[in-house]
């Protein structure tokens, strides 16, 4: 009786320690996922202190009502900050600048070696035909050439 009754005690003990290491386990998990979770969070606060700083330091200041760099003071500014796509549209704006219309998949640099090779194959014509009876049969050449 007395080796059933030890038998039963030793079976519980074990029954509640696996309980113990069970929670144990689960608690610990959850630990570490909240603890992932207050990680992430940080490391967002910190990138996004960085690119505030950052912004900052480039000459664009956001209020905390979300505005932009409007200077409270009312004094100019010796540089402001314009975006890269409104550059674009001012420049489009301007009758005298040339418009370049490229894609943004690396064919640019491409596409200026072949206009810079075209204006130096241009300017090298210029200087081979250097009498001006040779000038007026370059440009019927190249007027048939684009016809």
């Amino acid at each position: 009786m007395a080796r059933m009754a030890q038998l039963e005690y030793e079976e519980k003990q074990q029954l509640l320690h696996e309980d113990f290491e069970k929670r144990k386990h689960e608690m610990e998990t959850e630990e570490e996922r909240k603890t992932a979770k207050r990680r992430k969070k940080r490391m967002r606060g910190k990138e996004s202190k960085m690119r505030k700083k950052n912004m900052k330091l480039g000459g664009v200041g956001l209020q905390e009502d979300g505005t932009g760099g409007e200077n409270l003071e009312g004094g100019e500014e010796e540089f402001e900050y314009t975006p890269t796509h409104r550059q674009i549209e001012n420049k489009g704006d301007n009758d005298d600048a040339e418009k370049i219309e490229f894609k943004n998949d690396g064919s640019f640099l491409e596409m200026m070696k072949k206009k810079l090779a075209a204006e130096d194959a241009g300017t090298a014509k210029q200087t081979n035909n250097g009498n001006e009876r040779g000038d007026e049969n370059d440009l019927k050449t190249e007027s048939k050439e684009t016809s």
